[in-house]
Formats: structure tokens, C-alpha cells, sequence
């Protein structure tokens, strides 16, 4: 139940203010590399950044698994049923 992000970063800032700081760090970083290439330099690849659907999501403790929780309810699919109950076993008859 650790903390994801850090303490001191400020959430609440004006959004112009916030662009302008994560576009002067990556203004740093470019000319960081540019100078490295200039000089000869081979610096670590670039960090791709990951968008977040492509995150896992993170479900909260005592979250169920399975379903929808919706309007106090927690609804399943007849696929999560299926899933939870298993293989279906088939009677045998006797003749």
C-alpha cells in the first residue's frame, strides 16, 4: 500500500506552467544529447514514453477479480461464471 508517486510532486499547478517545465526538461535532455553527438559521445538509447492503456491496471486491495462492481452490486458475465465453476463434467448413462 506504498505510495506511486512521489510525495513532493505538486498535483495542483497551473497546466500552462506545468507544460512549460516538462517542455524545458525535454529541451535539456535534447541538447544534452545534441552536444553528445556533436563530441562523439554514444549515450543510453531514448526512453520511449508508455502510454497509460498500455498500463496494467492497478486494482485496489479487496477488489474483486472477477465482474463488474456497478450500483452495489458486483454483476458477472456468464463467462466469468463459467470460468469460476470450471470444466463442465458430462453424466454418464448406464444401459
Amino acid at each position: 500500500m506504498g505510495s506511486k508517486t512521489s510525495v513532493f510532486a505538486q498535483q495542483k499547478m497551473p497546466l500552462a506552467q506545468r507544460r512549460g517545465i516538462t517542455a524545458k526538461a525535454t529541451e535539456r535532455e535534447e541538447h544534452r544529447r545534441r552536444e553528445a553527438q556533436e563530441n562523439g559521445i554514444i549515450l543510453e538509447k531514448a526512453a520511449k514514453s508508455k502510454k497509460k492503456s498500455d498500463a496494467i491496471r492497478q486494482r485496489g486491495i479487496g477488489a474483486p477479480s472477477v465482474g463488474k462492481f456497478q450500483r452495489g452490486m458486483l454483476k458477472l458475465s456468464k463467462k466469468d461464471v463459467a470460468d469460476i465453476e470450471g470444466p463442465k463434467k458430462s453424466a454418464r448413462r448406464k444401459r
